[in-house]
């Protein structure tokens, strides 16, 4: 009977270091293709800027007879990035935690500089950027939005807070 307790034991453990190992290069693997997305994201990066100055610099220097960009084979293409750029780089686990920390059993998916639409209330259909967030209170404040003013204070203008459900 000792005997097949001490074979289960081991076959535990031995389950126990491959879970960790398979853990440990899952990991490293999500790290390597994160790093890889965000350097390819960033040479594409500087490589439109410097295709932007050179366009640039074309344009002052050859003034009214400048090649118009929008138009032939580059008019699908003029303005716009690629999906990468789009993707932006992704968050570590506990830096993602941190961003979206739970209230009431949900996440929020919105942070400080988001742009938003008012939905319901007197400011219905306004666009404002998002200036903090209470996670608490599930509450943010909008830049712009329902703004204060007092005859003591020359249109001062305060942010308003909404509420999030």
């Amino acid at each position: 009977m000792q005997k097949v307790i001490r074979r289960t034991v081991l076959a535990e453990k031995q389950a126990a270091r491959r879970l960790a190992k398979k853990k440990d290069r899952t990991t490293r693997d999500w790290a390597k293709n994160n790093r890889n997305h965000a350097n390819f994201s960033r040479k594409e990066e500087t490589s439109q800027i410097k295709e932007a100055r050179i366009a640039r610099r074309e344009d002052w220097e050859l003034g009214p007879i400048a090649p118009r960009r929008d138009v032939g084979d580059s008019k699908d293409t003029f303005g716009t990035i690629s999906q990468h750029r789009i993707k932006g780089t992704l968050l570590h686990h506990k830096e993602l935690e941190e961003k979206l920390k739970p209230f009431g059993g949900k996440y929020m998916n919105i942070v400080a500089g988001d742009r938003v639409v008012i939905l319901e209330g007197r400011d219905k259909g306004k666009i404002g950027k998002i200036v903090s967030t209470d996670a608490k209170r599930a509450e943010c404040t909008v830049q712009g939005l329902n703004l204060v003013r007092s005859s003591h204070l020359a249109k001062r203008k305060a942010p308003r807070t909404i509420r999030i459900d």
